[in-house]
């Protein structure tokens, strides 16, 4: 965008002055399930990794019966909603000097803000979903869907259930 500028904290202390308020639109609770089936992809595009990757699973294969499906494993933060919500806040009111607007996207799950809400610290928090949508052959698209109505959240992501999906975690949505 035209006139739009990069600023970085630790390089110019004073880059959050002319704002009022930092947010946090990217934010994970262990209510956020990611599937592991990327890291897979990576790993294995690298030279020694790959190998080394490939030479584990051999041997997996070898002493195990069960097989590894990455589509279906996933990794969970640690973090409760409050306390991703509480992190993400504390660090934006301290390093910025402002009041924080967080928004917490777990994968493809609203129940952290949901649950968030009930707290008086948090009751302002938008309910918000990192929704992970097919994107071509075997690839997947995560969109952060922000702000959704209270009162129809759930009943979207109802809607989103129905849609043609691939990732795992799609046919458990807790939203």
């Amino acid at each position: 965008m035209k006139g739009s500028q990069i600023s970085y904290l630790w390089r110019d202390p004073d880059a959050a002055r002319s704002f009022s308020t930092g947010v946090s639109l990217h934010s994970h609770t262990n209510r956020s399930k990611e599937t592991l089936d990327f890291v897979v992809k990576i790993i294995s595009s690298d030279g020694f990794w790959g190998h080394l990757f490939q030479w584990l699973e051999e041997i997996h294969a070898k002493q195990s019966v069960l097989k590894l499906d990455y589509k279906h494993a996933y990794w969970t933060p640690a973090a409760y909603a409050s306390l991703g919500f509480d992190l993400e806040r504390r660090q934006i009111e301290s390093k910025l000097q402002r009041p924080a607007l967080v928004s917490i996207t777990d994968h493809d799950n609203i129940e952290a803000p949901q649950l968030l809400r009930t707290v008086a610290s948090a009751r302002h928090i938008p309910v918000s979903v990192e929704w992970t949508t097919p994107f071509g052959g075997d690839q997947s698209f995560h969109l952060g869907i922000h702000n959704l109505p209270s009162a129809q959240g759930a009943q979207w992501c109802g809607h989103s259930r129905s849609s043609p999906r691939t990732h795992p975690t799609h046919d458990s949505l807790n939203c």
